[in-house]
């Protein structure tokens, strides 16, 4: 197992990389959560973060897949881009 997740605090730690600060040996055990499969990627669609001290690649709330977006064009649109770029402008 490489992934500890903490169900109170909902963080999630790399158990190859443990720092001090990670306090994982104080954690109680009814709190310990081990993902199936044993990925990282698990760990964030279950709707855990990152402990700042073992993994800081990036937050949940920074991870790419914490965010859908869906766009619908019509076939016009499609074959103009012209959706894209109205799309884009709004935001600008």
């Amino acid at each position: 197992m490489v992934y500890l997740g903490n169900q109170k605090s909902m963080e999630v730690y790399m158990l190859l990389d443990i720092q001090a600060n990670c306090q994982v040996d104080k954690m109680n055990p009814e709190n310990k959560k081990y993902f199936e499969p044993d990925t990282l990627d698990q760990a964030h669609l279950e709707g855990y973060d990152n402990c700042a001290h073992c993994i800081v690649r990036y937050s949940r709330t920074t991870y790419p897949h914490s965010y859908c977006v869906v766009m619908i064009f019509t076939p016009y649109e499609r074959q103009t881009n012209y959706g894209m770029l109205g799309w884009f402008k709004g935001f600008h």
